[in-house]
């Protein structure tokens, strides 16, 4: 474990990811007070819909099915950009489970910073800098699977090429609305629940070593000689030498 005495290097990126934690709930609840009232109707409306668009795909002559998918695919996608529906999507009590910040290179504009959240569902308040993608379905999140910490990447989304550099990459726990373990390649925090303070671990760092000078061979300079025993042998047997 790492000693007490070291405690503002460990509660950095902790502090970091509870600060970050917060601007979620919080939009996350300001979204659903203003849309609580309309959302069970229109998730209802949503799901009636698709239900009946799956049993229709399931009988549909076999022409018929790819416009059927691709009907139900942009129902999915509108239900997904809708915020009252988004609110009741996204879990608050454990609302995404990684964190990716990414320095992109845009064309005519730099390097862009931006943090990405990854969950089970899509949830995008563009005022609060709040951005959760579902990791199944969107594009960015395929970053978070194929990139380490410091890595650079480039990527093709749909048309758009992508390239920039992995800034930080964390996978955290989050239950009941509160960060309970951070790990990156800084460290992993961990707290018991409603616990203060946090506790870190430091990650194990595994190095490959080579057989540089560990092999059994001639001494340098008598590479072909023959071993000192069979020197003396054959001085004792010149017959062996034919």
């Amino acid at each position: 474990m790492r000693p007490d005495g070291d405690e503002a290097a460990d509660i950095d990126i902790p502090a970091e990811e509870e600060r970050m934690l917060a601007r979620v709930l919080a939009s996350l609840a300001a979204r659903g007070a203003a849309t609580r009232p309309l959302a069970p109707d229109g998730r209802r409306a949503y799901g009636d819909e698709m239900v009946a668009l799956r049993d229709e795909i399931a009988e549909a002559r076999l022409e018929d099915v790819p416009a059927l998918v691709a009907q139900m695919e942009r129902l999915q996608e509108v239900a997904a950009t809708r915020g009252d529906l988004q609110t009741y999507l996204v879990d608050p009590a454990s609302p995404y489970f990684g964190h990716l910040r990414l320095r992109e290179r845009v064309a005519g504009r730099g390097e862009v910073e931006r943090d990405v959240l990854i969950g089970r569902a899509t949830f995008v308040d563009a005022a609060a800098r709040v951005n959760i993608v579902d990791w199944r379905h969107a594009p960015v999140s395929q970053l978070f699977y194929r990139y380490t910490e410091g890595s650079d990447y480039e990527e093709r989304f749909g048309e758009r090429d992508v390239e920039g550099d992995v800034v930080a990459r964390r996978t955290l726990t989050i239950e009941n609305g509160v960060l309970l373990r951070v790990a990156c390649p800084q460290g992993v925090w961990a707290r018991a629940n409603g616990a203060a303070r946090w506790q870190r671990t430091d990650v194990p760092a595994h190095a490959l070593a080579g057989g540089q000078d560990t092999a059994a061979r001639p001494a340098r300079g008598v590479l072909g000689a023959a071993p000192e025993g069979r020197q003396r042998w054959t001085a004792a047997c010149p017959r062996s030498r034919r």
